[in-house]
């Protein structure tokens, strides 16, 4: 009696539908083997795997066993012998391997022995299997990028998103409650100050628990958020049906920023919260950065101290006198009304020259992009005439469209009619008028974002007090004296803001 191996596979539920379930297949297959006199040693069922790939979970466990085992099977029992395999390739080694371990494969339904006639039975069945599954491969791609021409996912939905169908049962994602967290990640990306691992950090703290650094990089990247399709199938870029969450602006801003060279203004290491000056403030003796640790006192209370880094360095500072200290030099070196005139009087004339120069690009930008339009049109042509190949035709086209969206894309980095210069001024002067109860209420990457923007060269303090190297313009009226004196000469009759 010969020792004999049962294996099934169903792939989707319509073949469960046609007969081919699991259950049919294996009471097909255990008939068999009483009317051929086998006994029946393993049985493998493979349920929800295509026979696209040889690489099964329970087809695995098969040669694994025959190849522990070599002699102890020497049949292997299928309903069909395409639910060994749908490909020539893969039937025709799966076939070789078992013949070196001598086992045989029988058909319940096929009836193919392993004369020359029933050898070339089983592989003109292996062929009609395969050309049967290129055939619904083919029809699949084709019905896909009909959907994509029209705008629609096909694929799994992204964070944020949901796999759905319309009224004609047609695929579509929709916005789930995780939209939320998106949104909030390209508002956070695009202020500029945070890195990906504060917005995930964030977004983990709000709620979104399955947040990573990676998928937020990958949520940052995908365009489908502001219902732009782009995939490899199609040079252009395609305007999806879907509800986007973001503005094409908002996108391509981000983009911008995370290609572009980062604003870091978060430390190296943990920003340490109990100790924000700690990446600003130098020590005065040896000139190194500041860190902060606790003292323990007699008693055990423990007592916050900013100290030197260096080895051997004595200098030392309560960390609530060094802030102190602080907030005291903000408050005491806060632009006045005069200082915040002067300096939207220089940003305006400044912004109009540059608003004029901006004109002229525009307008230099927009006639490049009326050419390759033309350009793009004439590749079409040379298409549809014959001239070129599809082939030449896919990189002339892609290569024009790149130019077209790098064009496009630097008018978005110039300043256009739309922005609101005295709301931006409004929102500078609403900063720095109350720049101390800011900080002291801020986060640790805001706090240390803005001791960088006043003090970007950093402070010490000693006996003589706080010793600044450089400060921001508006904090440093002299700087701004000279500045003005400089770039703007009064009108006759008008007495000039600073004395000479």
């Amino acid at each position: 009696m010969k020792n004999s191996i049962i294996y099934c596979r169903v792939s989707t539920k319509e073949q469960a539908e046609l007969g081919y379930s699991l259950d049919i297949q294996e009471k097909a297959c255990i008939e068999y083997a009483k009317r051929c006199g086998y006994e029946v040693i393993r049985q493998f069922r493979e349920e929800g795997e295509s026979a696209k790939t040889i690489d099964r979970t329970q087809l695995k466990l098969l040669l694994d066993f025959i190849s522990s085992n070599p002699s102890k099977a020497k049949v292997v029992i299928v309903y069909k012998l395409d639910r060994l395999a749908r490909n020539m390739v893969d039937y025709t080694a799966l076939i070789t391997l078992f013949s070196k371990f001598g086992i045989d494969v029988e058909s319940v339904t096929e009836q193919a022995d392993d004369s020359p006639a029933g050898k070339l039975t089983k592989n003109m069945i292996a062929a009609i299997a395969q050309f049967d599954n290129d055939q619904r491969r083919e029809r699949t791609v084709g019905g896909m990028k009909e959907a994509v021409l029209e705008g629609r996912w096909c694929w799994m939905a992204p964070t944020g998103y949901t796999n759905s169908l319309d009224e004609h049962h047609r695929p579509i994602i929709i916005p789930n409650e995780e939209c939320k967290f998106v949104i909030e990640a390209y508002r956070m990306a695009e202020m500029g100050i945070y890195t990906k691992t504060e917005i995930a950090e964030t977004l983990h703290q709000k709620g979104f628990i399955k947040l990573s650094k990676n998928l937020i990089y990958r949520i940052l990247t995908n365009p489908l958020y502001a219902g732009i399709i782009k995939i490899s199938w199609f040079p252009q870029e395609i305007e999806g049906i879907h509800k986007p969450l973001i503005s094409k602006d908002t996108f391509y801003s981000v983009q911008s920023l995370l290609k572009g060279p980062q604003l870091d203004f978060a430390p190296k290491g943990d920003i340490g919260s109990h100790f924000p000056l700690k990446t600003t403030f130098k020590c005065p003796k040896c000139k190194c950065n500041l860190t902060g640790s606790y003292s323990r006192g007699k008693l055990g209370k423990l007592y916050p101290y900013y100290h030197c880094r260096t080895k051997g360095c004595s200098y030392r500072i309560r960390k609530e006198e060094l802030e102190k200290m602080f907030m005291e030099f903000l408050d005491k070196n806060e632009p006045n009304d005069t200082l915040f005139e002067l300096y939207e009087d220089l940003a305006n004339k400044t912004h109009n020259k540059s608003h004029n120069m901006t004109n002229l690009t525009i307008v230099k930008i927009k006639k490049q992009i009326t050419v390759l339009e033309e350009k793009k049109k004439k590749i079409l042509e040379l298409l549809m005439s014959g001239t070129i190949d599809p082939d030449t035709y896919k990189t002339l086209y892609s290569d024009t469209i790149e130019k077209i969206y790098n064009l496009k894309n630097d008018t978005k980095i110039v300043v256009d009619d739309t922005f609101d210069l005295n709301g931006c001024l409004n929102f500078i002067r609403g900063i720095l008028k109350n720049c101390s109860k800011l900080w002291n209420n801020a986060q640790p990457s805001i706090k240390t974002a803005i001791q960088r923007l006043i003090l970007p060269e950093g402070a010490s303090y000693g006996e003589s007090g706080l010793r600044t190297h450089k400060t921001l313009l508006l904090f440093n009226r002299i700087q701004l004296k000279k500045f003005y004196q400089k770039h703007v000469v009064a009108p006759r009759g008008i007495e000039p803001l600073f004395a000479a």
